[in-house]
């Protein structure tokens, strides 16, 4: 942004900037007495709310001077004039030749770019290093970008913050620790390679490391507190399993619990590769169904056992049903093989 008349006083300016763009800083290379540039982060819809920003701060007023829709060397350029200036004045009034500009530039980020413009050159060795180092300590990639940021605005260093080459985005942190990951954990499509490596490590710690070569893998967690749950008698009848893909990579974790009296108690976590499932077990919705058939085709498709019942015994139970049919011989043989506790229903399928 190029300021060719001073509006107000320069440091008045820079600190009510910060407040609202903290990563705003004065260009002291380009800026002279008679013109101010600034450097900020903005994306191309953020450059008129810069604008009114400014016009609040100064109290001025702007009109368009010269707009290109389509730049071809910038992603945004525009150029406003101070509303005092001769621009569509044809009488005195209003015209007090004022020579304000104010022009806001967003530049391409490209080749040349990044080698003459001193705010965009991407040397990420020392970022690098550091962001390695926080994924060590555990950190995610988001916390790593808050952390790293936070380090810069306690040292009211506004110099690094719009510096990429200093704090890189948050696209570029993800790269990152994705490249911290494939060289430290190994890769999420085949974990095997990295896991062999580690194997004397684990063996050292006294943890027990057992894998079968295949196209398909799968990592099973078993800890101490687990185990403490597999001798009970409620581990032994029904297992739940719960799975999400909502991870970072593409693989699945599934957990498998056990239902006591005090809640669902943990057996075992499962880490495994993303595949395509064989069987689905549904009720008789029609949407539910034409859905995983449109996603899954090849996967068989089983009707629930218990929401037959349910529904049979809803219908059953309907207001018209319960006048026509009260005493019918169907209701009283259905009765015999359900139960109504608490709500649930619990169907005998022998």
């Amino acid at each position: 942004m190029e300021f060719e008349q001073e509006i107000i006083p320069k440091k008045l300016y820079c600190i009510s900037t910060a407040g609202i763009y903290p990563y705003c800083i004065d260009d002291t290379d380009k800026s002279t007495p008679e013109e101010i540039v600034i450097r900020a982060n903005l994306q191309n819809e953020e450059a008129e709310i810069f604008k009114k920003h400014y016009s609040a701060i100064s109290n001025t007023n702007w009109i368009v001077y010269n707009y290109n829709p389509n730049p071809q060397k910038f992603v945004f350029s525009k150029t406003w004039l101070c509303h005092h200036s001769k621009l569509h004045k044809r009488i005195a009034k209003g015209n007090a030749d004022c020579k304000a500009k104010l022009s806001n530039v967003i530049k391409k980020i490209t080749k040349a770019t990044k080698k003459k413009d001193k705010y965009l050159k991407y040397d990420m060795t020392l970022a690098r290093q550091q962001f390695y180092q926080y994924f060590s300590d555990g950190m995610s990639p988001i916390e790593a970008f808050r952390f790293h940021e936070n380090k810069f605005l306690l040292e009211d260093n506004f110099m690094g913050l719009a510096n990429p080459s200093l704090n890189p985005t948050l696209n570029q942190i993800y790269y990152l620790h994705e490249c911290w990951r494939d060289a430290n954990l190994g890769s999420s499509i085949n974990p095997f390679d990295k896991l062999k490596e580690k194997v004397p490590f684990y063996e050292s710690i006294g943890t027990t490391v057992k894998f079968h070569d295949d196209h398909l893998w799968a990592v099973l967690l078993v800890t101490p507190l687990m185990k403490r749950n597999h001798p009970l008698s409620s581990s032994k009848e029904i297992i739940f399993i719960d799975s999400t893909a909502s991870c970072e990579t593409s693989s699945i974790i599934t957990i498998k619990l056990s239902a006591t009296k005090v809640g669902a108690l943990p057996l075992a976590v499962m880490i495994h590769v993303s595949n395509h499932p064989d069987l689905f077990m549904s009720n008789n919705s029609s949407a539910e169904k034409g859905a995983l058939a449109a996603v899954w085709p090849e996967a068989k498709q089983l009707l629930c056992h218990f929401h037959v019942a349910q529904a049979e015994w809803c219908w059953l139970f309907s207001y018209k049903m319960m006048e026509q049919e009260k005493n019918s011989t169907f209701i009283k043989t259905f009765s015999s093989c359900t139960q109504y506790r608490k709500r649930y229903l619990f169907c005998s399928l022998n």
